[in-house]
């Protein structure tokens, strides 16, 4: 194409005044899709609400502004919801981009060979926003593809466990990531060595395992409090993570609330520890083998507590469980030895295999009437004394 272009003309308001020359294809139902840059030469790219036709502009087609090395900003409006395959490839000039919370699809490498990019927010991460399990379209370099470019990261990525893996390539530029909604899946950033500032907006409510694995730049971490749930490993082999202290634990979250997420004690040795009465979720591991810890205050806020949370800490006489917690994950409280007392809240309605694997003098008092149909048949394995109904 033409790469003589321009710059975007200003309006009287101060913004940029919406783009030209676009070449569009009606969907003849009010609504068209954007399909090339046409005769439009802006270098910072307004596109428009509608077509000179009057269709409102929904979508942005397949490699529509393909080749466009010299563009260096793209503004979209809110009536975008899908971003076509190779859509913005080869976009050499672009630092960052913003894709609106309108739009629910991105095709496979829609910011291909983007190799300037060092920022982009994100209303999910993937190609699409509602999906309800992890593929290959819910880990992070689907959107960049996997063609090789210069400046392009090798980048592998996996969703499951001995599965098929995804060699794709991101920007070696990019920095800095912000996704405000969807499901974070299964190893959705496994492996993005050059991340170093993630943000996780309002609209997430889980982070999967292994989402942020191996991302070895990683420094910061936003989490609102929106989340509630983070699986096993999220953050695992992060070595670079800063986090906030409090008493003798580590955390992170967001500038209203540092303490969204316990997510290791300060060391081995700790004799109690108060965590913070904000902390929504304590990971997993979190306490493992504080062999010295004998008291521990869980807060009314927390409503997620990881496996092995608490393994191995073998001086713990007791521990109450607040009502916000729903569930209770495998050998979370296994092999506290001196534990003698537990009491499990009823909004406790899933238990997983083997929470109190070796906690040989404890009893355990629920109060729930009778075992609810969501724990596992194997909860109580060692058969510890369970007084049912206790209020």
């Amino acid at each position: 194409m033409n790469t003589q272009m321009r710059e975007g003309t200003h309006s009287s308001k101060g913004g940029f005044r919406e783009s030209k020359g676009f070449a569009f294809v009606s969907g003849k139902n009010g609504t068209c899709t954007l399909k090339s840059v046409g005769k439009c030469r802006d270098l910072d790219i307004v596109i428009p609400t509608e077509s000179p036709d009057g269709d409102t502009v929904t979508a942005i087609g397949k490699k529509a502004f393909a080749g466009c090395k010299k563009v260096t900003s793209i503004s979209f409006p809110e009536t975008i919801t899908a971003i076509g395959e190779e859509a913005f490839k080869d976009c050499l000039s672009i630092r960052s981009i913003t894709i609106p919370d309108s739009v629910t699809t991105i095709g496979k490498a829609a910011f291909s060979g983007c190799a300037s990019l060092e920022r982009i927010i994100l209303p999910f991460v993937g190609g699409d926003k509602n999906a309800t399990e992890a593929s290959e379209a819910t880990l992070f370099g689907y959107i960049f593809g996997d063609s090789q470019y210069k400046n392009g990261l090798q980048t592998e990525q996996w969703y499951e466990v001995g599965g098929k893996h995804f060699i794709f390539y991101l920007p070696s530029t990019l920095k800095e990531v912000t996704t405000r909604g969807g499901e974070i899946f299964r190893g959705a950033f496994m492996n993005c060595s050059n991340l170093m500032r993630m943000t996780i907006g309002d609209g997430v409510a889980s982070i999967g395992p292994s989402a942020f694995k191996k991302c070895t730049s990683l420094t910061s971490i936003t989490i609102s409090d929106s989340v509630s749930d983070i699986d096993s490993d999220a953050f695992w082999d992060c070595s670079t993570l800063q986090y906030n202290m409090y008493d003798n634990a580590y955390y992170f979250g967001n500038e209203t609330n540092p303490y969204v997420v316990l997510v290791k004690a300060k060391s081995e040795s700790i004799t109690s520890c108060d965590i913070h009465e904000n902390t929504k979720i304590i990971l997993y591991r979190a306490f493992l083998d504080c062999t010295n810890l004998t008291r521990i205050t869980i807060p009314d806020n927390v409503t997620c507590i990881g496996y092995w949370a608490f393994r191995g800490c073998t001086n713990l006489t007791d521990i109450t469980i607040p009502d916000g917690v729903t569930s209770i994950e495998m050998g979370t409280f296994s092999r506290c030895t001196s534990l003698t007392s537990i009491t499990i809240p009823d909004s406790v309605t899933s238990i997983d295999y083997g929470p109190f694997q070796d906690c040989v003098n404890l009893t355990i008092y629920c109060e729930a009437p009778s075992k609810p149909v969501l724990w596992d048949e194997k909860w109580n394995g060692d058969n510890r004394p369970v007084i049912w109904g206790k209020k």
